[in-house]
């Protein structure tokens, strides 16, 4: 693989926060000066409050969550952090291909045609209450030539390109960036979860054949098409791991939180557990008997669950279908996040989804813990993963909320050319 721009020296200390609805992930990692690799310092999660559905419904509880879960890195790693890149899903994300051209000045191409390029098709994308999160080059032509991933020194008279914008909600982005700045921590740069979990959840196999990432959290399914090493396409649902919860609750007339652990410990969608008889004590939702008990069967609480999994999938697929991206289906779908968990989820998706799926785990980090190498990390491990340069996804240029596009694009510019 390449990397599309050289590289500036990375910062010896990176943090990521990953918010989520169910939980807010911190992970402090240094760099080794030598390989560039990274070692795990300081890593925490905490429980989540105020957000949900990607957007901000209480400033003060998930502020309060966030210094918590930054105070527990902080502890562990033995230093305070003062910046940080911030990671999230929902927010209304939008990601559209666009495309552009721009003459060959010199006859070579260089750093500056390609972000003229680049340029270009962010300025294309522009949109009221959207602001850009990640513009990733797909691929590129030189004059009547078939697509090159790397055009840098080569030569003719006409570069095009089609790059991937994805934009989200003004007012979410400013909402999380107004949180963080509460916390004293500058905002390095802002990235979508389903970009981040290519790098931790996908091989190269995957990123350079094909195939569709399904991120289900706990109130949003982020959905991730990768192609020859590139996110070309995303999308989020605001369905997720508590539509489940709920679902069993209010089927089963349960609290939420015995259906949490009925989900947790019973859910499971292999096809012999539908006729399942066996039959298990759940709370019962009795106001006047707080030791009220009912009985319910293994088979009623997976028909339960496989019919909000049959939907998620039901959508995803016809939102790739209308977007002429379903065929990614039949090549590959891998799974990631804390519903992904639910036992013969691969098993049921292969008859409603696709023939090849499997459930990822995430890459492992030197000084990760084993029990953080879960999907409950996935996404702050692949944060990390994307900003190194060396990675394998093809770079993409965060543009940081204070500045417009092209001032924070000839900012980069200046830095890297």
């Amino acid at each position: 693989m390449f990397n599309l721009f050289k590289s500036n020296k990375l910062s010896s200390v990176i943090t990521v926060i990953d918010i989520g609805s169910s939980k807010i992930t911190c992970l402090i990692a240094k760099i080794n000066e030598q390989n560039q690799e990274y070692e795990v310092i300081g890593n925490s999660q905490n429980i989540s409050k105020g957000f949900r559905l990607g957007n901000v419904t209480n400033i003060e509880d998930l502020s309060t969550c966030i210094a918590k879960a930054v105070s527990a890195s902080e502890k562990m790693a033995g230093i305070s952090i003062n910046k940080a890149h911030i990671v999230f899903n929902g927010g209304k994300q939008s990601s559209m291909i666009h495309n552009s051209e721009t003459p060959i000045v010199n006859g070579e191409i260089n750093d500056n045609e390609i972000q003229k390029l680049i340029g270009n098709c962010i300025h294309n994308a522009t949109s009221p209450n959207l602001k850009l999160l990640h513009a990733i080059p797909v691929k590129f032509f030189i004059d009547e030539s078939s697509s090159i991933k790397n055009p840098k020194g080569m030569v003719g008279h006409i570069l095009k390109g089609e790059v991937n914008i994805c934009s989200i909600s003004e007012s979410t982005l400013s909402n999380i960036a107004r949180i963080i700045e509460r916390n004293h921590i500058e905002i390095e740069s802002f990235i979508s979860s389903t970009y981040s979990n290519g790098f931790s959840s996908l091989n190269k196999e995957e990123l350079r054949l094909g195939c569709a990432l399904i991120d289900i959290g706990a109130s949003t399914t982020g959905v991730g098409v990768f192609y020859e090493d590139s996110l070309i396409y995303s999308f989020d649902l605001p369905l997720g791991g508590y539509n489940i919860t709920n679902d069993i609750a209010s089927g089963l007339a349960t609290t939420i939180t015995e259906a949490e652990r009925i989900k947790v410990l019973h859910g499971n969608l292999y096809n012999s557990t539908f006729s399942s008889n066996e039959q298990i004590n759940i709370a019962s939702q009795d106001q006047n008997n707080t030791n009220a008990y009912q009985t319910v069967s293994i088979g009623i609480i997976n028909e339960i669950i496989k019919a909000r999994i049959s939907e998620i999938f039901e959508i995803i697929e016809k939102h790739l279908k209308i977007k002429k991206y379903d065929h990614f289906l039949k090549t590959k779908v891998v799974f990631t996040g804390g519903a992904s968990q639910i036992t013969g989820l691969e098993e049921i998706s292969k008859n409603l989804l696709s023939r090849f799926t499997r459930v990822s785990s995430p890459v492992r980090l030197n000084g990760l813990p084993d029990a953080a190498c879960t999907s409950n990390f996935a996404t702050v491990i692949g944060a990390l993963l994307s900003i190194n340069k060396n990675s394998t996804l093809n770079n993409n240029i965060n543009l940081n909320e204070k500045l417009n596009s092209f001032q924070k694009l000839y900012r980069w510019m200046a830095t890297n050319v």
